[in-house]
């Protein structure tokens, strides 16, 4: 007997009374009540109104003190990786390398001898001695298993010398195109990879077989779904893809709606298959093409325009060149996938829009979604207004802000850091503003995203820090919400209307009512994607 479940192919009407609607839609701003429909919207109202649409056989759901809005979209993680990562060994706060690899002998201590060990969440930026931690430093501690330790930033890897071996990686191993390995005194690679090379060290380890990947993806999405979202976009391609095919295939629907973005390896497959934006179903489809521009400001790889703070030959790493990005781009608007390009100095930012302007306007208006740019944490002044002029969606994960302070403080400097995370000059520019979290490099909590973005306030700080970036709590929640709307090019999502998707996130306490540093303690009380219950109870 199969346990495969179905979507009912009509939902029951169900009415749903709250404090306060907010719909983000100017023409009708708020509301108490909602009406919704074969998992539609199909009316918005106050409670006598309610009561005059009432049928014997509606749903009524009375949530009470809690607000509704639209359904929240987290437009940037990494589902895989956030499944996986609740699982695996935890390196975050660490002080010191010594401190990392006692975690991992504690986590060894309970695996399989054929077992490796990952983790992530190491910052050589919060060390004690700010160094590079080495393959030596874990000689030992996982019991001769090969460990592959990701960064918080996912930009680099730390690996020991088994990992070394099982990646092909020897003394004179070169730097890989995009990449390169932080050598020791004599030029070998000594433990730690960035970028493309921590690519190649993430790719030698084993993943779990694929019922296991599809069984820890629909948990994530659970998990996702509880915390308030609806919808999340995710980068890596089959990576993410086929587990969550996996996850379909035993047990029906997911909870929430998943967008899946091309990964560049995959551009030639996609082209021959004709696979192009929106090919799949209202739960599951593919998005756009993943393109990397540049790398992080952990590891010092983000591309800027010019040199990092007391380090005048660094200027980051291109990922791609500018000319190989143009091509990338125009052949993934050709197949019919908007690029979405990681760009996180403001080289990179440049590159990217130069590439999208180079589409030229009738091929960006061809495209089924707008291009993005992910990340887009420092815009120099003369890039911010092209976002909007060429309909380009900046794609921004606000909890970045806590995480990053000291770091770009050190190696951006006070000027450039005036200019970063510029949440509001894009706003004012006119650009569209889709939030997530980049999970699991930080949690996937919209409160702490919403608290980020309108309080910008440091790890375990209590002052703004540069406060002029700041949004108002409205314009940060419909970043959450009609931000990822634009950037799956559905313009009726991310409002409350009649007519939009059924997607409804009830939330406690109200956000456009508390303090700024209060909201934090959003959470979300109800969760329904197409109408049916997501999460939550009543």
């Amino acid at each position: 007997m199969s346990n495969r479940t179905t979507l009912p192919s009509r939902t029951r009407r169900t009415i749903l009374l709250v404090s306060t609607v907010h719909t983000l839609d100017p023409r009708r701003p708020q509301g108490e009540a909602l009406l919704l429909e074969d998992g539609r919207v199909s009316a918005v109202g106050n409670r006598d109104e309610a009561e005059a649409w009432r049928r014997r056989d509606d749903r009524v759901l009375d949530c009470g003190d809690a607000v509704a809005v639209p359904g929240l979209t987290d437009a940037h993680l990494h589902l895989v990786g956030y499944a996986l990562d609740r699982e695996r060994v935890d390196l975050r706060g660490i002080r010191d390398p010594s401190e990392g690899a006692a975690r991992v002998a504690r986590a060894a201590r309970d695996l399989p001898p054929d077992a490796w060990v990952v983790g992530r969440g190491w910052d050589k930026n919060r060390f004690e001695s700010p160094r590079w931690p080495r393959a030596a430093d874990l000689a030992g501690a996982a019991g001769g298993r090969p460990t592959v330790l990701s960064s918080v930033d996912g930009h680099a890897v730390w690996a020991n010398a088994e990992a070394l071996a099982a990646g092909g990686v020897g003394p004179q191993t070169p730097d890989p195109a995009g990449g390169r390995w932080v050598r020791d005194a004599q030029g070998r690679p000594d433990g730690v990879a960035l970028e493309a090379a921590a690519d190649r060290l993430r790719a030698a380890v084993p993943l779990p077989p694929l019922p296991s990947l599809g069984a820890a993806v629909r948990r994530a999405c659970e998990s996702l779904a509880a915390l308030g979202l609806t919808e999340v976009h995710t980068p890596d391609g089959s990576r993410d893809l086929r587990p969550a095919l996996a996850a379909v295939a035993a047990d029906g629907p997911l909870p929430i709606r998943v967008v899946v973005h091309v990964a560049r390896d995959e551009l030639d497959a996609a082209e021959t298959l004709g696979a192009a934006a929106g090919l799949g179903d209202g739960r599951l489809r593919l998005g756009g093409l993943k393109i990397y521009a540049d790398g992080a400001l952990g590891p010092q790889t983000a591309a800027l325009l010019d040199p990092y703070e007391g380090n005048p030959g660094n200027r980051g790493v291109e990922v791609v060149a500018p000319a190989e990005l143009r091509e990338l781009v125009a052949r993934a608007a050709e197949a019919g996938l908007p690029p979405v390009v990681h760009a996180i100095g403001d080289r990179a930012v440049r590159s990217a829009l130069d590439a999208v302007e180079a589409l030229g306007t009738a091929r960006r208006a061809r495209l089924r979604s707008p291009a993005r740019i992910e990340h887009a944490q420092l815009v120099h002044p003369d890039d911010l207004p092209r976002f909007a002029a060429l309909g380009v969606v900046a794609s921004m994960q606000p909890l970045q802000i806590p995480l990053d302070v000291p770091v770009a403080e050190r190696h951006w400097g006070a000027a450039r850091c005036a200019r970063a995370y510029p949440f509001r000059s894009l706003a004012r520019a006119g650009a569209t503003l889709a939030f997530g979290s980049d999970a699991p490099v930080v949690p996937p909590d919209p409160g702490l995203g919403l608290r980020a973005a309108v309080a910008r306030l440091p790890d375990g700080g209590d002052r703004p820090w540069h406060p002029a970036e700041s949004l108002a709590a409205v314009e940060a929640l419909a970043a959450y919400t009609r931000g990822g709307a634009a950037a799956a090019g559905e313009p009726d999502r991310g409002v409350l209307r009649p007519g939009a998707r059924a997607d409804v996130t009830l939330l406690s306490p109200d956000p456009l009512a508390v303090a700024p540093g209060d909201l934090g303690t959003v959470r979300a009380v109800l969760t329904l994607v197409a109408g049916e219950i997501a999460a939550g109870a009543l």
